[in-house]
């Protein structure tokens, strides 16, 4: 899809990924007890926040996100 085609869509695709699914779970979970408390994570293509960034900054962890689509950044 192109950054048109997700700002079309970017209140559908906030909805679609209002939280994590099953399989990400694990590993973010994963992902996140090897990071330093000081960690920071460049989210490219972070859409809204929504789960993943989410996730991290509940976690304590600097999140800076990037998406081309414009729409999904206003929303965030």
């Amino acid at each position: 899809m192109n950054r048109q085609s997700y700002n079309t869509i970017a209140k559908d695709w906030d909805n679609a990924r209002a939280s994590l699914l099953p399989y990400e779970v694990p590993f973010l979970e994963r992902l996140t007890q090897h990071l330093p408390k000081t960690a920071k994570v460049l989210d490219l293509g972070c859409g809204t926040g929504r789960p993943v960034a989410q996730f991290l900054l509940q976690k304590g962890i600097a999140v800076t996100g990037v998406d081309p689509a414009e729409d999904l950044l206003a929303l965030a």
